[in-house]
């Protein structure tokens, strides 16, 4: 038996265990783990192509009437902030001006973001792990890459992936400072972070908390750190305060309007849907699972870092403010998204601290995990209110006097697709009346859905609209109310006396719907017209 220079004898290796060794570093080698994400990211996004909600077609609305009108409203000259991504808008309009459809231009923009969050998490992650270690910056990567609601954003037109890109620059900027560049970095940081607010506002929640958390990670005195931290926060600061004055000076609003739908319910409405929210965001993205089981490890061990507990600890207040919002009525748990560079780099930075041959059985789990999720993902359908509200949009397009007022709930398709029309939101995202109703009464089983529980029957009559559209984008029958708004007016006497229900069938080409669900060819269309005087 060899000994050791102290003269104390070294155990024998096991040989079986060395070739297992040997197999799995093999196997996990950067560009094995790498390249499996990116495939699994491509079938995915293949997978998902015909995925594109209802809710972007509200920016892109806006979008289009700043780039014809320099108006950043959804009806002209009702200035109400009924988006919640004003960076991915203004992206967005940017390519629109320049001739791209406007559904490609919000697709392109998420795939630039996505191309940062790559390229941010890459450096980052190998800045966190030796230089022989490569392949726990790949794991990483992999287990970013496999989650499927990254590919269905990428898609989707919202902006999920380009706040989770500036986050993930921002804290990647954090992490890998030096002191001879901290100011640059810092600086960069702070420019990601304020990017990232602008882009949707709660992401200073997450912004906040790294920040305030790198404070506690960094060493030195109490007024070295400080003055580190303050970069970055004062460069955020900023960029937010700025916009925070225009937006006041534009919309009259501290806050998006959206923010008075989603919140401004009471919280045991909002709460039982977050709870089920949570389920799915653990399903749909397991790295968040994977990466705290990774840290709570490390804490028993007693190998868990500062920056570990910054991570987790920001984890888990982004987690407790969509449980305290109510989580989103969206596939996809776009409310989770943003995080998802936080959790890459927390599995990285807890992989690396794990000592060799647990770091390659926990490795390999990592793996496994990611390519399992990715291989039970279901993709998602097309939305059939995108497919139907597109052809009701178009039929008002072209049988109503420009400038008709048309009242309905599906507030993107349908106003997307017929530009010369004005439109009553009966949710309220668009519309400030609505959605700062309070005290709001709970009579409606599809008010708890979250978004949907805002509603005035009496306003909405007393704009007069031409058209009301109850429930989904084809109508329902007065008979069957959906949502607040339909059953206020219905139960309003002046419906019965001046609206007379109509029908309209649209025939369409199968192949334009895509994977959505199957309508009626033709299509079923049900609206009530007004008849009295307006």
């Amino acid at each position: 038996m060899p000994a050791k220079p102290d003269g104390a004898a070294v155990p024998p290796r096991d040989p079986v265990q060395s070739r297992w060794q040997s197999l799995a570093t093999a196997l996990l080698r950067p560009a094995w783990t790498i390249g499996l994400g990116f495939a699994l990211l491509a079938l995915a996004l293949y997978s998902n192509l015909d995925f594109l909600p209802d809710d972007p077609m509200i920016s892109l609305r806006y979008a289009r009437h700043l780039i014809q009108y320099g108006a950043l409203e959804w009806n002209l000259g009702e200035r109400v902030e009924g988006y919640t991504n004003f960076l991915h808008v203004m992206l967005s309009a940017g390519l629109m001006a320049l001739g791209v459809d406007p559904i490609l231009s919000a697709r392109l923009v998420n795939v630039a973001a996505a191309a940062l969050l790559t390229g941010a998490l890459w450096y980052g992650m190998q800045r966190l792990t030796a230089r022989d270690e490569e392949w726990v910056a790949g794991v990483g990567m992999l287990v970013v890459l496999s989650c499927a609601p990254l590919a269905m954003w990428i898609v989707g037109g919202l902006e999920g992936v380009l706040v989770a890109a500036l986050q993930a620059a921002g804290l990647v900027c954090l992490v890998t400072a030096k002191p001879a560049e901290s100011h640059l970095k810092l600086w960069i940081a702070g420019l990601c972070f304020g990017l990232a607010v602008l882009t949707r506002p709660d992401a200073a929640i997450i912004a906040g908390a790294l920040m305030a958390g790198w404070f506690f990670v960094t060493r030195g005195s109490v007024r070295q750190r400080l003055v580190i931290a303050a970069q970055a926060a004062l460069v955020a600061g900023a960029i937010v305060l700025a916009h925070l004055l225009w937006r006041y000076s534009y919309y009259g609003d501290l806050v998006p309007n959206t923010f008075y739908v989603k919140v401004g319910v009471p919280f045991d409405v909002r709460f039982p849907n977050a709870l089920g929210y949570l389920r799915t965001g653990l399903v749909q993205l397991p790295v968040i699972l994977v990466a705290l089981c990774l840290y709570a490890l490390a804490v028993v061990e007693k190998t868990a870092t500062r920056l570990m507990s910054m991570l987790a600890v920001t984890i888990g207040i982004h987690i407790a403010y969509v449980l305290w919002a109510g989580g989103d009525h969206m596939p996809g748990v776009r409310m989770y998204l943003q995080l998802l560079g936080i959790v890459g780099m927390l599995v990285v930075a807890c992989l690396a601290a794990t000592p060799g041959d647990q770091r390659l059985i926990r490795g390999a789990v990592c793996v496994i995990v990611a390519g399992g999720s990715a291989a039970v993902a279901v993709p998602e359908r097309g939305d059939p209110a995108t497919f139907v509200g597109g052809l009701i949009g178009r039929h008002l397009a072209s049988t109503e006097i420009p400038g008709t007022l048309v009242a309905l709930s599906t507030a993107g398709s349908v106003p997307y697709h017929a530009p010369g029309l004005r439109f009553v939101d009966m949710l309220g995202l668009t519309d400030r009346t609505i959605a700062r109703r309070n005290p709001l009464p709970i009579l409606m089983h599809w008010q708890r859905l979250p978004g949907h529980a805002k509603g005035d029957g009496a306003y909405v009559l007393s704009r007069k609209p031409a058209l009301i559209f109850f429930g989904p984008a084809e109508g329902f029958s007065a008979d069957s109310p959906r949502f607040l708004t339909d059953k206020e007016i219905v139960d309003h006497p002046e419906f019965a006396r001046c609206y007379r229900m109509e029908t309209v069938d649209i025939p369409y080409d199968p192949k334009d719907a895509g994977s959505a669900p199957p309508r009626p060819n033709p299509l079923r269309v049900v609206m009530y017209r007004r008849t009295c005087a307006t």
